[in-house]
């Protein structure tokens, strides 16, 4: 399995991509329960880690949120649509009748998996990307120490309930639905690996009781890009987060996994 962080050796910071992720969520006995992917482990960036449905933006996603008369931002929205898709299997998009059926969300992933162009399956099949449907949570830009760099929009959004999700199997190889509170203790046990930006998002969770009250408190938070410096304290690497925002000011790595510390 390769390294969970990879830094470089010296030179120049390369170039942060723009990538997009979402945060899924859907009612529980206990409150909420977040969607949750595991990365292969033969990953080129974050091995083996829990994290949630995403990826890069494609050229394609700019071309049609400009065709769809959508601000220029809103590639990212559907960046993210197109990845929850294809790593999560759950199409966040709405038509009037007939309802989605499950056979059909497969087809459509096989398909974007396989580079068709979810644009163009979507407008065949009479179906709109749920933008709307997405709740723009935070923005996460990759430490300049390490080797794979991206600029990241998180979004938060209620799974459709009759879509379950599933992990693709290639980029994926495991996926769960848990509480934000399971998913801590796990990490806490050292059952499953995270990184800062997951472990910060599931740290915020938790401290909503609802899910509707997650959904409305992210409608009021800042989005002030957060850029995670990488710094050594008495001999220590500490990621510190500069800025305004409601996660712990720094993460120390602590029994080779970076450990939040207020």
């Amino acid at each position: 399995m390769r390294p969970l962080l990879e830094f470089r050796q010296g030179g120049p910071p390369v170039e942060a991509r723009p990538a997009a992720t979402v945060v899924l969520l859907r009612e529980a006995p206990t409150g909420f329960e977040v969607f949750c992917v595991e990365r292969s482990g033969k990953s080129s960036f974050l091995a083996g880690a829990l994290v949630f449905p995403g990826g890069r933006l494609d050229p394609e996603d700019h071309a049609w949120a400009q065709a769809a008369g959508l601000p220029a931002d809103a590639a990212y929205a559907l960046a993210a649509i197109r990845e929850t898709l294809e790593e999560a299997g759950i199409l966040l998009a709405d038509r009037e009748t007939p309802a989605l059926h499950a056979d059909e969300i497969e087809a459509h992933r096989a398909a974007v998996l396989a580079g068709a162009s979810l644009r163009n399956l979507l407008d065949e099949a009479g179906l709109v990307p749920a933008v709307q449907a997405l709740v723009p949570f935070s923005r996460w830009v990759t430490p300049e120490a390490e080797a794979k760099r991206f600029d990241t929009a998180f979004f938060i959004a209620k799974a459709p309930a009759d879509q379950p999700g599933a992990h693709d199997r290639t980029e994926t190889v495991a996926s769960l639905w848990a509480t934000p509170a399971t998913l801590l203790e796990r990490w806490q046990n050292d059952e499953i690996a995270m990184v800062p930006p997951t472990h910060a998002t599931l740290e915020w969770l938790a401290a909503r009781s609802t899910l509707g009250a997650a959904l409305e408190d992210a409608a009021r938070l800042a989005h002030d890009p957060i850029r995670p410096e990488r710094r050594t304290e008495d001999g220590v690497p500490v990621l510190h987060l500069p800025g305004t925002h409601p996660y712990a000011p720094r993460y120390v790595l602590t029994s080779g996994r970076f450990s939040p510390r207020r």
